[in-house]
């Protein structure tokens, strides 16, 4: 009998064979919860279903049956489904053929009779799972095969692509290789006469030159000019002077003259050319000479002129032993063959040689053409003849490498200009060492990626060899030293500078070319260990500062500008006393290279909260913070709170100053996390908002409870007229989010009435007082002064309300209002000891829903105030426009002309060394 007992026919297949009816009917019974059972009562009505059912997962087969035994029905089954699973229930679990059909493979599993329920099912279950995976993996690997093929054809496809084009670029490269050479020939062919440039036969010179002086082999200069040919130009006109120089230039290069290949004829100038005769001594140079003046007298000309030349010869080394000084020899005894008349010949003798001293200055000699500045201190690679001299002069060659690198960031900050304005001054600093420090005849000679100098050491006349490391102590010091003022006023900390040497033995074996590279390749490679050195020393002794309380907290006041009351402290910090790390900005520069940036900002921190322990309860701490502490909750609630317990303070007189320019990667989280601070208490400001690094999309998004201005937009205020427009709108912005602004670097008298004219209230800066250790209070002077300031376009009494509902009373008045006990702050934080809330006082310190992210940062209404005063972030009330005017560019009342950017790049004129701020903005 074959039937079917399911209830669901999407559950997989199990097929029960067994030729007792009552086995069969007890194993549908059981499995049909789980699966779509069908059963057969032999072998052969089995063996029809597995055909006809392509995804039956199991066979469960008798393994006693008349017919088709059950293990030779489930080696049929293993060919025909090989995926399907396959088990035995029998009695006979020791019989011969069930151990042969388990060693062929034909079964998975033996059940043996009687079975247990749950044995079984678990069995089934696992054997359907299997099957299940098997099919998966069988499908997943035809889907991946399928996925390899189109691969592979996409690969060739591909590659075929990559050929075409790669034979494209190849073909255009070989094109734009033979224009290169054709652009190289135009720069070393002169266009009229098909001679070398004069440029083209300064290079020759060296090298010539240079090979006669290694092998102690003569040399000749002939300088030949046509006699007349102004006339000839002024009589026949241009074009017939055109056609003489070029029939000249060829009979220059006629087969039957005596010039041979290895000479070099070049036009000097406009009518004078030059030729170079290697391993020809004086007597050769004069019949060369002879020969030639007489070939250009015989010649027919264009016009029909004769022509003639007079020739000045020179030689190497009885004339001179350098290139500059053969050629001014060589003209001088031109000047004097045209002292005897046309078509002369004469060769440098004594009697020259006072001439040429006198003329020397005034000659066309060798590297006397103007080149550009940057050539001045060409790649060492272009001056391989005077490498080539020194190391056979010396059999040995040594260099200092400048590395510049670290000054990098001047680019990235203030772009390639002003880079390139310090990087020309090390090497004009360079070039003022040679006759000091360094040999007048010392090689500087620019590195290839632009960060730096090679100072090639020219031999030295002492039998003493030169220390290269005291002479790169001392070279660096002096550099350090000389762009202190550029570096300090762009970047605000002291320039970093490494100068590492080395030195290579000559050796005759290998091309000075190689023996060049391998000494830069020392060079730089002792120039990156001596900066890994500086940086493991640098930060073994910050890490000594951090951890021995090297650092010294100190407090400026922030000051209310109308009455000269200290509304808050800014804390700041300076490193040991005397020492180049007093300095903020150092320390930070040197903490962000040797990775200890958050450690330095963090010991800041604590040190600026422990010594805080005498601050009045009415007054505010701002203090610096990296953006990333905000994520370090731990920290922020236990550490800080801690550190507030043990001050004798509490959130309300905290203000976190963020610098917009660090890193701030998601504003969304950062958002979040400072909405978690403002609902505890503590107060957020932005720094230096007005630099160029600042961002209003930041400060709109962020909406701080205070905007602090940066003092190089304060600076000199009240002479610039573009500085106080930025400042108005800077103001309106601030209104608008509700947030409270704050001057930076006041420093003068007329700053803070152009301040209070444009309606800022507090301020800070030297004007007022410098950074001191806890807590400095205004001078009485000072004080006195503030509340004597009538701003002029205000009246010294504001006019009484009209009306509730549009009071223009300051907002700063109760915003900026903080109990004045700290018992009483500890009740409005609620970090008393009953831990109750006043009633009236919302959850927030700052008035604000503790899920609400916003910056109107006030305390709950006093006693009898209006309840209807309206919001700062509120739009500005419509008022009527001013008549219209012309339009008008601002200009500085100051009269500089210079950029407004340049202007707010400057430091304060008048301030000492050492006294500003933190030198990096939003650090401590």
């Amino acid at each position: 009998m074959t039937g079917e007992i399911t209830d669901d026919a999407a559950k997989p297949i199990v097929i029960c064979v067994d030729d007792d009816r009552n086995n069969l009917q007890a194993l549908g019974r059981v499995l049909r919860a789980r699966c779509t059972v069908l059963l057969a009562e032999s072998g052969l009505e089995a063996l029809a279903l597995v055909e006809a059912n392509p995804d039956v997962s199991c066979v469960l087969a008798d393994l006693r049956m008349p017919g088709l035994a059950g293990a030779e029905l489930l080696a049929r089954v293993a060919k025909t489904r090989p995926q399907c699973r396959r088990a035995v229930v029998t009695g006979f679990p020791e019989s011969d053929d069930l151990i042969a059909a388990i060693n062929a493979g034909h079964l998975h599993y033996v059940i043996t009779k009687p079975w247990k329920l749950q044995d079984l099912l678990q069995l089934v279950d696992q054997l359907v799972h299997t099957f299940k995976l098997e099919r998966d993996n069988q499908r997943l690997f035809s889907e991946l095969q399928q996925a390899n093929h189109q691969l592979r054809e996409h690969e060739t496809q591909l590659q075929t692509q990559l050929d075409a084009r790669g034979l494209e670029i190849s073909v255009k490269t070989e094109q734009l290789a033979q224009m290169g050479h054709q652009l190289d020939a135009l720069t070393l062919r002169d266009g009229l006469t098909g001679l070398y440039t004069h440029r083209a036969f300064q290079e020759r010179l060296r090298e010539e030159v240079a090979r006669a002086l290694r092998y102690g082999q003569p040399m000749s200069i002939l300088i030949a000019d046509i006699d007349g040919f102004a006339t000839v130009n002024y009589d026949l006109g241009y074009q017939i002077g055109d056609d003489i120089l070029r029939r000249l230039a060829g009979v220059l290069q006629e087969d039957d003259t005596p010039i041979r290949t290895s000479d070099v004829v070049a036009r000097y100038s406009g009518e004078e050319f030059v030729l170079l005769l290697p391993e020809t001594g004086k007597s050769g140079a004069l019949t060369k000479a002879a020969r030639l003046r007489d070939a250009v007298a015989a010649a027919e000309m264009p016009g029909g002129r004769k022509m003639s030349i007079s020739i000045g010869v020179a030689c190497l080394p009885e004339d001179a032993a350098d290139p500059e000084g053969l050629l001014t020899a060589a003209e001088a005894a031109l000047r004097g063959a045209k002292r005897g008349g046309p078509g002369r010949v004469h060769f440098f003798s004594d009697d020259d040689r006072a001439t040429a001293g006198t003329q020397r200055n005034q000659t066309r000699a060798f590297s006397r053409i103007r080149e550009p500045e940057v050539d001045r201190f060409r790649p060492y690679q272009e001056r391989m003849n005077e490498v080539t001299t020194i190391l056979t002069r010396d059999r040995s060659l040594a260099c200092l490498l400048v590395d510049l690198s670290r000054l990098h960031r001047v680019e990235l900050d203030l772009g390639v200009a002003h880079h390139s304005e310090i990087y020309d001054h090390a090497a004009a600093v360079l070039d003022r060492l040679r006759g000091a420090v360094l040999d007048p005849s010392d090689l500087i000679c620019r590195t290839g990626d632009g960060d730096g100098y090679f100072v090639i050491l020219a031999p030295r006349d002492s039998k003493v060899r030169v220390d290269l490391e005291q002479l790169a102590a001392t070279v660096e010091k002096a550099i350090e030293e000389a762009l202190a003022p550029m570096v300090t006023e762009v970047l605000r900390e002291q320039p970093r500078i490494t100068v590492g040497s080395a030195r290579v033995l000559g050796n005759s074996l290998l091309r000075p070319e190689r023996l060049t590279a391998r000494l830069v390749a020392d060079a730089i490679a002792a120039t990156r260990n001596l900066r890994e050195r500086k940086a493991h020393r640098d930060r073994s002794t910050l890490q000594d500062i951090i951890l021995g309380d090297g650092l010294a907290s100190v407090y400026q006041p922030i000051v209310d500008l109308g009455t000269g009351d200290i509304f808050a402290y800014e804390a700041l910090t300076r490193g040991p006393r005397g020492t180049a790390l007093e300095s903020p900005a150092t320390l930070f520069a040197i903490a962000d290279e040797v990775d200890l940036t958050v450690e330095l900002d963090r010991a800041c921190f604590r040190g600026a909260l422990r010594s805080a322990k005498t601050l009045e309860p009415v007054h505010r701490l701002f203090v610096n913070l990296l953006p990333m502490s905000f994520y370090d909750q731990a920290f922020i609630e236990v550490e800080v709170g801690n550190l507030l317990a043990a001050a004798g303070l509490t959130p309300a007189n905290i203000v976190f100053e963020i610098t917009e320019r660090l890193a701030i990667e998601n504003f969304a989280s950062f958002k979040r996390a400072l909405g978690a601070y403002t609902a505890m208490g503590f107060g957020i400001a932005i720094d230096d908002v007005g630099t160029r690094h600042s961002n209003l999309e930041t400060v709109m998004s962020l909406r701080p409870h205070f905007i602090k201005i940066s003092d190089v937009l304060v600076r000199g205020i009240a002479r610039s007229t573009v500085k106080r427009e930025m400042l108005r709108s800077l103001r309106h912005i601030a209104e608008t989010i509700d947030a409270v602004m704050i001057a930076e670097g006041i420093e003068h008298l007329e700053d803070v009435i152009a301040l209070r004219d444009l309606g800022l209230r507090y301020g800070q800066g030297y004007y007022m007082a410098r950074p001191a250790p806890p807590f400095v209070s205004l001078r009485d002077d000072v004080r006195a002064e503030l509340r004597n300031i009538q701003s002029p376009s205000s009246p010294s009494q504001p006019p009484p309300p009209q009306d509730n509902d549009n009071d223009d009373e300051d907002d700063d008045d109760r915003v900026l209002a903080i109990p004045h006990s700290k018992s009483a702050n500890r009740q409005a934080f609620g970090t008393g000891s009953q831990g109750a809330i006043p009633q009236g006082i919302p959850k927030n310190a700052f008035g604000r829903p503790d899920d609400e992210i916003t910056s109107d940062f006030k305390l709950p209404p006093e006693a009898g105030a209006d309840p209807r005063r309206p919001r700062a972030s509120q739009p500005p009330a419509k008022t009527d426009g001013a008549p219209p005017q012309p339009w008008q560019p601002l200009s500085d009342d100051e009269g500089t002309g210079e950029a407004l950017i340049e202007s707010l790049r400057k430091p304060a004129e008048n301030t000492p060394d050492g006294e500003r701020g933190p030198g990096r903005p939003g650090l401590n």
